[in-house]
């Protein structure tokens, strides 16, 4: 699973929501993401890699072009459980004036858009094996 998650030039090809990267996974790299949520809704953002430990993390953090606005820090774990099963766990720590306005939509826009790239990603990943 690692290996789709940090191979970014293949994201195109079968991820949903986050359909481009333009960068490498390494600590301190600036990337260029293009998203397409659930919704058909487009960003791209400048996120910086702060993380990357194989075969287990990979973060990135993301701030707004205004301070204090919308800052993202974005996290994907992997972990083994006692079954040998993969546990692929994604999630977003929003800080910021917009992490208290935004509404329930976007929340759920958001949450649905990962539920759909985690689909994608273990399909991938079981075909890769």
């Amino acid at each position: 699973m690692w290996k789709v998650l940090t191979d970014f030039q293949l994201y195109k090809y079968w991820n949903p929501f986050i359909i481009g990267i333009a960068g490498a996974p390494i600590r301190g790299e600036k990337i260029e993401i293009e998203l397409r949520t659930a919704a058909q809704k487009t960003r791209v953002y400048r996120p910086t890699i702060t993380k990357v430990d194989p075969p287990t993390e990979l973060r990135w953090y993301g701030k707004a072009i205004l301070p204090l606005i919308l800052d993202g820090e974005h996290i994907f774990t992997i972990h083994e459980n006692e079954e040998h099963d993969t546990i692929f766990t994604q999630k977003e720590i929003f800080k910021g004036l917009g992490a208290y306005l935004g509404n329930a939509r976007m929340f759920d826009d958001i949450r649905i858009s990962f539920q759909m790239m985690n689909s994608s990603l273990k399909l991938r990943a079981e075909s890769n094996e």
